[in-house]
């Protein structure tokens, strides 16, 4: 039985390490790092990515994709979790303190509740 070899793809774009992926829908996922951005990428194009989301002011370390909201969040060691609208390229909608680093992102349901 022949061994099956597995599909690999090369994103080039961050300028430092990468630390999460998000599954944003079957040809786009999203990614974050040290060099402080969140990258959005059609894997389908295997090529640069298709938007860079800027304004953290350090290490994005957290990545939530709301799949009924079309809303990303991203949680950095500034302190902050940034909410992007997919429906609107990607544009930051909401800057949320925490006041220290952000170490959880979850979704318990609060868009509903606060219709962000």
């Amino acid at each position: 039985m022949a061994k099956k070899e597995k599909a690999q793809l090369t994103l080039v774009g961050h300028k430092a390490s990468v630390l999460r992926l998000e599954n944003i829908d079957e040809s786009t996922i999203a990614s974050c790092g040290v060099d402080k951005t969140v990258m959005i990428w059609d894997v389908s194009m295997k090529k640069e990515s298709t938007h860079t989301l800027e304004g953290h002011e350090a290490s994005v370390t957290l990545l939530l994709y709301l799949k009924d909201a079309g809303l990303l969040a991203s949680g950095s060691v500034d302190g902050t979790v940034r909410i992007w609208d997919k429906q609107s390229s990607y544009s930051c909608l909401s800057v949320l303190r925490a006041g220290s680093e952000v170490q959880v992102l979850t979704y318990i349901g609060i868009y509903d509740v606060f219709d962000i």
